[in-house]
């Protein structure tokens, strides 16, 4: 979220913040839906995976741009 919430402030100025909220929860709910039957068979590199890809579409869901 750390990393994605910068780029989805600066792609927000570039295209609008309609379209980077829908990509982000988008990426969001993919991650969710791919976590949502976690197993026990899972190495803990499957489940970061998917919570790396929740991560980032939470980050550009609530995206903002550092202005110094």
């Amino acid at each position: 979220m750390g990393i994605a919430g910068p780029i989805g402030g600066r792609l927000a100025d570039r295209a609008g913040s309609r379209p980077v909220a829908v990509a982000g929860a988008a990426l969001t709910t993919v991650g969710l839906v791919l976590l949502a039957p976690l197993g026990t068979a899972w190495s803990p590199a499957e489940v970061a995976v998917r919570l790396a890809l929740a991560g980032t579409g939470m980050g550009l869901y609530g995206g903002r741009r550092r202005r110094w």
